[in-house]
């Protein structure tokens, strides 16, 4: 079985979270402890390996010089559109309902 990178499980944390994560997130904080120590500081390092390994854009989120969140629009993209697809689906089926009660 191969160990997931810890840019990887990051990904996967911002993909749960509808593509924006903040960089004081109680998840993220959970997710960057490895041997009981923290590699928060690792974090632009994630970021960079997101963008060149997995070919996402990973937009940084500023208020002045420092950063406050990241953002992945890839994965807003994809949770929008299951959204959408989740919608259609519970429309389709309240027509069949309709017109199975209406027959």
């Amino acid at each position: 079985m191969m160990k997931t990178k810890m840019y990887e499980q990051v990904a996967a944390l911002i993909q749960r979270k509808q593509g924006r994560i903040l960089v004081n997130d109680p998840d993220l904080d959970a997710v960057t402890v490895v041997q009981g120590k923290s590699t928060k500081y690792r974090l632009a390092t994630y970021m960079w390996e997101i963008r060149t390994k997995m070919s996402l854009a990973v937009l940084p989120i500023r208020q002045g010089r420092s950063v406050i969140a990241y953002e992945v629009p890839a994965f807003q993209i994809a949770s929008t559109v299951a959204k959408y697809v989740q919608d259609a689906a519970d429309v389709e089926v309240a027509v069949e309902q309709t017109v199975s009660v209406g027959a």
